[in-house]
């Protein structure tokens, strides 16, 4: 993982962090080292979750007007729920046979 810490990477990190994103998240997204990530957060003394809910609820608005503004995102995310929830009837069968 390259280390991106461009001004505008480092207070989008931030964001995100504030806003509940996990570490893994953020670097794969912004390209930047966990570990950097994790000093990053510790100098600017950011938590996990610590944004205002208005703040995080408008974040999610926009993302989800980004996700279902294109048909190849739309899909992606479609074939992702259907599997997840595949999996979590798996689960769910395989615990009450067990039982």
């Amino acid at each position: 993982m390259t280390k991106n810490t461009a001004p505008d990477a480092v207070a989008q990190a931030l964001s995100m962090r504030a806003a509940g994103y996990t570490v893994t998240a953020i670097s794969q997204q912004l390209g930047i080292g966990v570990r950097t990530l994790a000093r990053l957060f510790a100098k600017h003394g950011t938590a996990k979750g610590t944004a205002l809910p208005e703040v995080i609820e408008a974040s999610r608005s926009k993302l989800l007007a980004l996700i279902t503004s294109d048909d190849a995102i739309r899909q992606q995310a479609a074939q992702l729920l259907q599997d997840d929830l595949a999996h979590v009837q798996a689960i769910r069968e395989a615990m009450a046979a067990t039982l």
